[in-house]
């Protein structure tokens, strides 16, 4: 049974991705601020499937500790980055707290856990580092949403620089830049995702695709696949 650790297991596309990584029988350590409304989803399954583990990712300081208690049990086989956090707005209005809630959440937290999780994949010759970063990385401007858009910038960057660094190891990276997507990310935003069915995205939409995507790697152990992008057919924002 291959192990995963998951940042932002508590919601929105995380919890999607404990529920069909659980049904593919992989074993989950999922990282959450809170599975109080999580648990009630979850608790129909086995716990022998997955592990929760609540935390606030804010507080980088826990974050070797925790990685060395779960390397104590086996080795990680995939890493996947998807923990974020948005503010949206003039970039004047945002809070200099917001802002650093969103470079540590979105850009140091991958990128410490991963220099964790690194040496033992490549001793071993295997691992996987999924980045759940957003299309915005792979646009030019973002207005409203400048610090937002830097970070996943940012984490999209060093997934694609990792693959490069890491691939003769045997260390395989993949960035998945959803658009759109119905979940709470928008909750500090003056918008949502269209509500029609073809203008956003479904979390369980994007973690089957990417569960798919891991799955053919390890079948195919040749492949990378380094981009995933999902986009909905329309593009449409509603005003709150």
């Amino acid at each position: 049974m291959k192990r995963i650790l998951l940042t932002g297991a508590s919601s929105g596309i995380g919890l999607a991705m404990l529920k069909e990584l659980i049904k593919k029988d992989y074993y989950v350590y999922g990282i959450g601020r809170d599975f109080s409304s999580a648990l009630a989803d979850t608790g129909k399954l086995t716990d022998d499937k997955f592990r929760l583990l609540s935390m606030d990712l804010i507080d980088t300081v826990d974050l070797p500790k925790l990685v060395k208690d779960i390397l104590n049990d086996g080795p990680i086989d995939i890493l996947i980055n998807n923990a974020g956090v948005a503010y949206y707005g003039n970039h004047e209005t945002i809070a200099a707290e917001h802002i650093e809630e969103m470079v540590t959440v979105n850009l140091t937290v991958p990128l410490l856990l991963s220099r964790l999780v690194l040496p033992a994949m490549k001793l071993r010759g295997f691992g996987m580092i999924v980045n759940v970063s957003s299309v915005t990385a792979k646009n030019t401007a973002n207005t409203h949403g400048c610090a937002y858009g830097a970070t996943k910038a940012g984490l999209s960057s060093f997934g694609a620089s990792l693959f490069e660094e890491a691939r003769k190891s045997g260390v395989k990276v993949m960035n998945i830049h959803p658009d759109l997507t119905d979940t709470a990310l928008y909750r500090n935003a003056d918008f949502f995702p269209g509500e029609a069915c073809d203008a956003h995205l479904e979390a369980a939409e994007i973690a089957r695709m990417t569960v798919a995507a891991i799955e053919e790697m390890y079948t195919n152990p040749g492949l990378n696949i380094s981009d995933l992008t999902l986009r909905p057919q329309r593009n449409v924002l509603r005003k709150k």
